[in-house]
């Protein structure tokens, strides 16, 4: 009998080891959807002279970069032939010379003009050939001027060649850079060469931003910068869930819904200013946002400012829902 009862309980033990084991599992589950679908808050620092570009990925709700602005001045798209401008550079304009590459130069006489997002009015776009084109490259944080520039943007068998040089022809430089499907863009910088700016396009879904817009194109068509939040052009789809609360949606309710690829649709209005308060959040506008790996957010933002009172530094609540 006494050999016995060592076994039971040897039994018993094994029995409630089995049970804790279950248990755990079902805990760590609901832990893990806890990670995976509840609530997030986080924080992204542009500078309080909006002088960095915030890339954030929700899914891992992570900071994928924070680069300078001004590392780059055009853009070279690598699905397709297509230059784009840096928009979030003050002052940062360019023209098509009337001339060819050795006549343009600093009296050269051109109007100048701009990119607009929201209006998807680019001013070279895809139809760069044989041209010679005159940026000014805007100001820096400090309003001082970057200078001008002369170039020329050649696309050939997948790989772009671009030529530039000052504007009375010194420091004339030619470079070559090979699409690379892996990013939207080569960020290039006149100066000194391509950058590194975003993360690749499959490892990022929002960026905050400088970016022009026109107020009213009728009556001040005019661009101004503002400071707002962009989406990825590879795939993230955006809405405004204008009959609901932030707390009311869910998957189901936001997936009735109809989603834009506009990338400024969550843009710059989030926020307005108060010449006593300085910014003021909106934070009863709830937006719903497909990450490029097509899972559902619900997002609102609740500052503008950090812990130091710093401007800048956009704060946002969100929720991955769940089907």
């Amino acid at each position: 009998m006494k050999k016995l009862i060592p076994f039971l309980l040897l039994v018993v033990l094994f029995s409630c080891k089995k049970e804790d084991d279950k248990y755990g599992e079902i805990l760590d589950g609901e832990i893990n959807l806890n990670e995976e679908y509840g609530p997030r808050i986080n924080q992204v620092s542009m500078g309080s002279e909006y002088t960095y570009q915030a890339y954030f990925d929700l899914n891992d709700n992570e900071a994928k970069a924070n680069v300078s602005k001004y590392l780059w001045d055009i853009g070279l798209v690598n699905d397709s032939p297509f230059v784009v401008m840096n928009q979030s550079i003050s002052g940062l304009r360019i023209a098509l010379s009337p001339n060819d590459w050795s006549s343009t130069n600093a009296s050269t006489s051109a109007e100048m003009g701009y990119d607009m997002i929201g209006e998807r009015d680019y001013y070279i776009g895809s139809n760069f050939a044989e041209n010679v084109y005159i940026l000014d490259r805007g100001v820096d944080e400090t309003a001082q001027p970057l200078g001008m520039k002369k170039f020329m943007v050649v696309f050939d068998n997948g790989q772009y060649t671009v030529t530039s040089a000052d504007m009375n022809g010194s420091n004339e430089v030619v470079q070559t850079f090979d699409v690379n499907g892996d990013y939207n863009f080569q960020h290039v910088n006149l100066v000194d060469g391509v950058h590194s700016v975003e993360p690749s396009k499959e490892d990022w879904d929002i960026v905050f931003t400088h970016y022009l817009h026109i107020f009213d194109p009728e009556t001040a068509p005019f661009p101004y910068q503002v400071t707002g939040c962009l989406v990825n052009s590879h795939g993230v789809t955006v809405a405004e869930a204008l009959e609901h609360s932030y707390d009311e949606v869910d998957y189901e309710i936001a997936s009735t819904y109809e989603r834009t690829n506009d990338i400024d649709e969550i843009g710059y209005d989030w926020k307005y200013y108060d010449f006593d308060l300085g910014f003021i959040t909106d934070d009863t506008r709830t937006f719903i946002v497909e990450d490029v790996e097509g899972n559902l957010f619900k997002i609102k933002f609740t500052s503008f400012y950090n812990e130091d009172g710093d401007k800048g530094n956009p704060q946002f609540e969100y929720q991955k829902l769940q089907p």
